[in-house]
């Protein structure tokens, strides 16, 4: 009898070859030939079955055709795709809300992470990623610190010995908006845990983690403990990405050295409208008994939050 052409043999034929042909579009794109792996992806495209065992393909298609082939616009048609075909495929969502991260459509990809979230997909770069997504990017009067305080544990709690996961935490544990979400204790003890594995690993401690660990200790009263570290980051690695000189300023006040606070403070670039460390320059400000500037970016996104809700 005549062989049937839909036979598990030939589907399982067809899935294997298109994994080749993908294996071959990837190994073109590794060697530089965009075009030939562009046009190897739309043959697989056309050709391959929209049924819902293909979601995954689908997905790995549009994480490739994202970071690989730089087409975010393409990559999005394919994993909606991918959705359409397996809707309950927690790592579509993913890949999703990454493709619109590089669009900037930054609520529209937390929506998408918070969906994956929801049908189990876990991974400790992942929830790091969509912490600072939502830290980051998202207006302050949608930044839902307690989210990102939540996110950041379930990534430690997954890999307790990833140093990021544990700087990130201790940033936002010392220095969240809501006061009542700080927890200074917390933050030092995850800054010195990311400190101690750079250490102990032959990792640089750079600028960046210096700060952390100097932010931290200025919270638990470690005043000049935290100046030591926060005046290494002006000769370490990177950038600090922190107002070194509005924490110094603050720790030289706490004890009594007002000439030194001012001199710091002087030196400070961070304005009042900075999303992450404006209302930190406002803290210094009252202080110090100086003149307190209003959160500008604060006042305009609650200002459009509340005309969208309109």
């Amino acid at each position: 009898p005549p062989t049937n052409p839909r036979s598990f043999d030939n589907v399982q034929l067809e899935v294997q070859t298109h994994y080749l042909l993908f294996s071959e579009a990837r190994t073109l794109a590794q060697n530089g030939d965009l075009e030939s792996a562009r046009a190897m992806i739309v043959s697989i495209l056309n050709t391959v079955d929209e049924v819902p065992r293909n979601g995954g393909f689908f997905n790995d298609i549009a994480d490739f055709v994202l970071l690989q082939l730089d087409d975010a616009d393409e990559a999005m048609k394919i994993i909606n795709r991918s959705i359409q075909l397996n809707p309950q495929l927690a790592i579509s969502y993913a890949t999703k809300g990454q493709i619109l991260e590089s669009l900037k459509h930054y609520s529209d990809a937390v929506e998408a992470y918070r969906k994956a979230i929801d049908l189990g997909f876990e991974h400790v770069r992942f929830y790091t990623k969509v912490a600072m997504t939502i830290r980051y990017h998202l207006p302050t009067a949608q930044a839902n610190e307690l989210e990102v305080i939540e996110l950041l544990k379930k990534g430690v709690a997954l890999a307790v010995h990833w140093p990021a996961a544990h700087d990130q935490l201790a940033r936002v544990l010392a220095n969240a908006r809501d006061e009542a979400l700080r927890d200074p204790k917390s933050a030092l003890e995850h800054a010195e845990v990311n400190f101690r594995w750079l250490s102990e690993n032959d990792g640089e401690i750079d600028a960046y983690a210096f700060a952390t660990l100097g932010m931290a200790q200025y919270r638990v009263g470690q005043y000049e403990q935290a100046i030591g570290n926060l005046t290494r980051t002006l000769d370490a690695t990177g950038d600090p990405l922190a107002p070194i000189e509005v924490f110094l300023a603050m720790a030289y006040w706490q004890l009594g050295n007002k000439e030194q606070a001012a001199e710091w403070f002087s030196r400070n670039t961070f304005g009042p409208e900075n999303k992450i460390f404006g209302h930190v320059v406002q803290e210094a400000s009252l202080l110090m008994g100086l003149p307190i500037q209003a959160d500008a970016e604060a006042v305009d996104e609650d200002a459009e939050a509340s005309a969208e809700s309109e």
